[in-house]
């Protein structure tokens, strides 16, 4: 375990494990659910509640990330697992389109595309529930991913409860 296996632990999760928390903070004091002053039970009690919150939020893209968020459980290990998702996807896509694969796409059938389709997101959905596993390589710490992590998350905790606010962008 070297400085390049924290420093890449960093980079692909700590720090997107810090943006999401962030924002998920604060759109709980946002909709005043949650006050900056809430210590940490208050905000994982409340984060359990993002079903609810997902119906009552006017933001369509707020509610689509709640539900997805609530789907893996919620809370750290949820937005841990939602975060693995998107890089799974995001990588499958981009590889489905830079590797030309809109040419095989109804080769084998419309049945076997759709059977492909649903089995290949439910694994991805597995892998994304283990996201421990997912991310380090076969010479890393699992440990080591799993703090930065949720120190990640803890830090993007502590920076909305500090009010703090992206800067505008200049337009």
């Amino acid at each position: 375990m070297g400085i390049l296996d924290a420093l890449e632990a960093v980079i692909k999760l700590g720090l997107p494990m810090m943006g999401a928390s962030w924002i998920a903070f604060k759109w709980l004091q946002d909709s005043g659910e949650i006050t900056s002053d809430a210590n940490s039970r208050d905000f994982e009690f409340r984060v359990k509640k993002t079903k609810k919150l997902s119906k009552t939020t006017g933001n369509k893209h707020a509610r689509f990330l709640f539900n997805k968020w609530a789907r893996f459980g919620s809370g750290f290990y949820g937005l841990a697992g939602l975060w693995t998702f998107i890089v799974i996807e995001t990588t499958e896509l981009l590889n489905f389109i830079l590797g030309n694969g809109f040419s095989n796409l109804f080769s084998d059938g419309l049945v076997n595309l759709i059977v492909d389709l649903l089995v290949n997101q439910l694994s991805n959905f597995i892998t994304a529930l283990l996201w421990f596993s997912y991310w380090p390589g076969p010479s890393e710490s699992i440990l080591l991913w799993v703090i930065v992590a949720f120190l990640g998350y803890r830090a993007g905790i502590e920076l909305a409860r500090s009010r703090l606010k992206l800067p505008k962008m200049a337009g």
